[in-house]
């Protein structure tokens, strides 16, 4: 149990992490979107009402936006669950 608590801690703080590391816009939909931060959760037309964009756009923005933190969050799982491999040395 305290196992399972101490991985879900990890996992938010690392997508907190790269949540922060959105360029600001798409930061502030992603935040908007699912309530996160000091966000209240919003509608795509009423994020879409502050940018003075359809809410078409925003969905659009919000997609990019969950894609790039996919990648991210894929890219550090990656690279801390495979250990590197060397090279054999052939002798040639």
């Amino acid at each position: 149990f305290v196992d399972d608590q101490l991985h879900r801690l990890r996992e938010d703080a690392r997508a907190a992490g790269a949540v922060a590391s959105l360029p600001a816009k798409l930061r502030s939909i992603i935040e908007q979107r699912f309530g996160l931060g000091d966000c209240e959760e919003k509608t795509l037309q009423e994020i879409g009402l502050q940018y003075d964009v359809s809410r078409e756009r925003i969905r659009q923005l919000e997609n990019d936006a969950l894609s790039m933190l996919g990648r991210m969050l894929k890219g550090a799982n990656d690279s801390q669950c495979k250990p590197k491999r060397r090279k054999r040395n052939t002798g040639t």
